[in-house]
């Protein structure tokens, strides 16, 4: 007696469903557990659309919590006609003789409510299209917790900082490249997890924001503290860990930030870097630090020839 109340219960009652990180509760309540840590709270009304997810529903959002609560059909979903384009001359000519015309309706969700995150608040007031031409959903983000860029400087293996951008300095995508082909770089030997050798030539950069945008930087500006975030940039000659040589290809470029503590050293961070674990084609590997090696520029001839050798080939320098 005992198992049938509690496959009942399990049944109609309380059902874990762990695939979407959901309970279930009295079969019209849906309680997600996994959801965005960043809320405070909010609440919708969701009109569901005619297809998977059909029905009204009540949302609301408490942390990381958020109950999806069943409920009478209020509001209808937004329906947007189109028409088929791309159908073949045999299709178009069946569709007109069935229907007399070649247009079919998409169904999306409505969505009215709100809801509070500790960096802003997300307002919805329409239909949820994903869709920038017809999605009704607006975000806005509280001064005081925005960051606003007042410096961002490439530090090349001299020491020399090159501003990309400061007060009354801004450079383009063309001159901030053209600089990062010219610059001496850090280059260091490294290991990659099956053993190949490969070169990370590597440069520093820094950025320095300061804390509030809008009106707390018009009257407050002087006031505001700042936050400055050094990381180090790593260019491979080749491609690293175990997706190389596959049609997506492997890692070429990636970065390594110095958080709290940390030296703002290139070989301390690039250290760092060989120290962790990666991952990648659901494995995890590590790469080795051998030596660092003389400074040198590095441009996409840089990978070119590189790789060229590698696959024992001759290199061509492009006209």
């Amino acid at each position: 007696m005992f198992e049938i109340i509690k496959a009942w219960f399990s049944r109609n009652v309380f059902r874990a469903n762990p695939w979407q990180d959901k309970f279930v509760i009295l079969n019209f309540i849906d309680l997600y557990y996994k959801g965005q840590r960043d809320s405070i709270f909010g609440i919708a009304i969701d009109s569901g659309d005619n297809g998977d997810y059909p029905g009204n529903k009540l949302i609301i959002h408490v942390w990381k919590y958020s109950a999806w609560i069943k409920i009478p059909n209020i509001i209808k979903p937004w329906a947007q006609k189109q028409t088929f384009t791309t159908l073949s001359p045999e299709a178009t000519a069946r569709r007109l003789e069935q229907f007399g015309h070649l247009d079919y309706f998409e169904y999306h969700a409505r969505k009215y409510g709100f809801r509070l995150q500790t960096r802003g608040i997300h307002t919805n007031f329409g239909p949820s299209t994903m869709d920038s031409q017809s999605e009704k959903s607006r975000y806005f983000s509280f001064p005081w917790r925005e960051f606003d860029l007042v410096l961002n400087a490439l530090c090349d293996a001299n020491g020399v900082e090159h501003i990309e951008k400061s007060k009354g300095v801004r450079l383009g995508y063309k001159e901030a490249q053209a600089i990062k082909d010219k610059m001496p770089r850090y280059v260091f030997l490294l290991k990659d997890y099956d053993g190949q050798e490969i070169r990370a030539y590597c440069h520093m950069e820094k950025r320095v924001y300061r804390i509030g945008t809008g009106w707390v930087k018009k009257y407050f500006g002087a006031l505001r503290p700042t936050r400055t975030f050094v990381e180090l940039d790593i260019a491979f000659d080749g491609e690293t860990g175990p997706e190389k040589g596959s049609w997506k290809g492997g890692t070429i470029g990636t970065g390594s930030r110095a958080e709290k503590g940390d030296k703002h050293d290139a070989q301390y961070l690039i250290e760092k870097y060989c120290a962790g674990t990666h991952r990648a084609k659901g494995s995890h590997y590590q790469m080795t630090f051998i030596r660092r090696e003389p400074d040198a520029p590095y441009t996409n001839e840089t990978y070119r020839k590189a790789s060229a050798e590698r696959r024992g080939e001759a290199y061509v320098p492009i006209a």
